[in-house]
């Protein structure tokens, strides 16, 4: 049963041994009073016991109710530790998955079923691995011990009799458990979708306002949430249809053993103190009872849960990542060789037979107008698709280099100015953790942020807020670009990432990027910026329509020669 959960089980075995032995001992040490109650129950009745006795009696009752106590305890603690650290093992185990997957995993998988599966789902593990292995063990061998003393201290026929329904509280909980695994599932996938609703619902959120569809998305909010509720009451229902069962079994079981005991009493084959005892220990068996629908309920959402987590983690990728490829120290040259390519899922190639090269210390531009493919190049050097022969670094095949040797010298700012929510400084260094203040301050001042900085009451230590909230678009780019010059890596990738800057600022830091002696690789829509690069490539629809240096391209008086020429007129005209 527990065999999904085998890795875990056999990771944290220590702990579970621990907790699984002081709740046998627990249950065990329960196991005497009782009997000590039978046979007390005996000697009052026939008038044979003095009060010193009697007082020694109990206080051996309350030392093994002491006892118990303790075991107790110790089961709660190792029991309850071991839950808390699959929850840990867990998350980390799915945060390290989503941090080394492709693109194609996050097409498969949407953010909110992602975070469902980390917070959700890792819950029900841990419900089962805490309250659930409680559960199974009382519902499974403390029943069976209490059978086994009754059997022995008070009599087999009454002890067989008295437990004939039980077997059929078992059958019924199982059956209704595999109905609650289904229902379950089809909760967890409902909430998924709840999930990213409210995901996209708060990202969008100026969208939404702008546009005034805030009652329309509620309104589509409002029929999730309420799919989710129905999806939940099937649930209930089945939870529902297990219930009376708990209760009626049990009762059923004490009338057979009171009338049946009472007979066998009156035959002289038992004694009262006897059906004291063995009342008591019926009663020992109504939690048990209570436990066996607990833990179908728990498992049953641990399993479906853990469907859910081992489709994630045994995802398999298409993206090599073989340690033992070949290093790159330094990217001399990167080239490109009737280079094609198509995002999952999609039938038409995004990029068709390009073909460049660029040297080290190069400066490259690509432009081209929205959609012709400037972004679908630059995010091939992420390495976040399957590499292909056609693309080389130094010479040799991206897909027979090591992948994070490569994106070690590589430093890349996408379009989207990704803020996390920490301090200026801390944003800045995460390209270079170790970075000195100095070297953070130096790449400010590169990237033209560092007197906006300065001007900041608490200056480096500023709080961004949740994805830069406190700050400005041309901030929080230019903010990318100092995280990206920090790195210690000879070549750049900017994507558009200075659209939000003006002119000025944008010479500042393509000034700067020539001083800093890396190769840059930059597209942009401002052509009047780029006419001293070192090479210009223009796309149209995936494919090179032009290439060669500024000069070179307003020789050929197509579309950059045209295009350039408009940007011209238009800046001169806002002069």
């Amino acid at each position: 049963m527990y065999k999904k959960f085998y890795w875990f089980l056999k990771y944290y075995k220590n702990k579970l041994i621990l907790a699984i032995t002081f709740l046998l001992l627990s249950d065990l040490v329960g196991l005497i009073p009782p009997y000590i109650t039978g046979k007390l129950t005996d000697r009052i009745l026939n008038d044979s016991i003095k009060l010193k006795p009697f007082l020694i009696i109990l206080l051996i009752d309350v030392l093994i109710i002491g006892i118990k106590y303790f075991f107790a305890m110790g089961w709660c603690y190792y029991t309850f530790r071991a839950s808390n650290e699959i929850d840990y093992v867990t998350r980390n185990r799915l945060m390290d998955k989503y941090l080394n997957e492709s693109m194609k995993y996050f097409q498969t998988f949407k953010t909110g079923e992602l975070m469902n599966r980390a917070t959700g789902d890792v819950n029900s593990l841990s419900d089962l691995m805490g309250f659930g292995t409680l559960t199974f063990f009382d519902s499974t061998v403390f029943p069976l011990f209490i059978i086994i003393i009754m059997m022995v201290v008070v009599d087999v026929r009454l002890t067989l009799v008295s437990i004939i329904p039980l077997p059929i509280l078992a059958f019924l909980c199982l059956k209704i458990g595999r109905k609650i695994h289904e229902k379950y599932s089809i909760v967890q996938s409902t909430f998924d979708k709840l999930n990213n609703s409210v995901l996209e619902d708060v990202e969008g959120i100026r969208i939404i306002r702008v546009f005034g569809i805030k009652d329309a998305r509620y309104f589509s909010f409002k029929n999730r949430s309420k799919m989710l509720v129905q999806k939940n009451m099937d649930v209930v229902k089945y939870r529902a249809m297990m219930a009376p069962f708990q209760r009626i079994i049990p009762a059923i079981t004490f009338v057979i053993a009171i009338g049946y005991g009472s007979y066998l009493i009156s035959k002289n084959v038992i004694s009262v103190g006897q059906l004291v005892s063995f009342t008591y220990y019926l009663n020992m068996l109504i939690w048990p009872m209570y436990a066996l629908g607990n833990f179908i309920n728990v498992y049953q959402q641990a399993d479906a849960s853990m469907d859910r987590i081992d489709n994630i983690l045994d995802y398999k990728d298409d993206l090599d990542l073989n340690e033992d490829y070949k290093k790159v120290s330094e990217i001399e040259s990167v080239k490109f060789e009737n280079y094609s390519f198509k995002y999952p899922y999609s039938e038409e190639n995004a990029l068709k037979d390009i073909s460049f090269e660029i040297k080290k210390n190069m400066r490259v531009a690509i432009v081209g107008k929205t959609g012709s493919g400037k972004s679908t190049i630059l995010k091939q050097f992420l390495f976040l698709y399957p590499r292909q022969d056609e693309f080389k670094i130094n010479g040799k095949n991206t897909n027979l280099i090591n992948l994070k040797s490569a994106r070690d010298n590589i430093a890349y700012v996408s379009q989207k100015s990704m803020i996390f929510s920490d301090t200026i400084k801390n944003n800045i260094k995460l390209s270079k953790i170790d970075a000195s203040d100095e070297e953070v301050v130096n790449a400010s001042k590169s990237a033209d942020i560092y007197k906006d900085i300065v001007n900041f009451p608490d200056g480096f230590d500023t709080l961004c807020g949740e994805n830069g909230l406190s700050l400005s678009g041309g901030q929080k780019q230019r903010i990318s670009i100092a995280r990206a010059l920090l790195k210690d890596s000879n070549l750049v990738v900017l994507d558009d990432c200075l659209s939000a800057l003006d002119t000025q600022t944008e010479k500042n830091i393509l000034r700067e990027l020539k001083k800093l002696k890396k190769t840059v690789i930059l597209s942009t829509h401002r052509l009047n910026q780029i006419d001293d690069f070192d090479l210009i490539i223009v796309l149209k629809d995936g494919h090179i329509s032009e290439m060669g240096t500024h000069s070179e391209l307003m020789e050929n008086k197509q579309w950059y020669y045209t295009q350039y020429n408009i940007q011209l007129v238009r800046e001169r005209y806002e002069e």
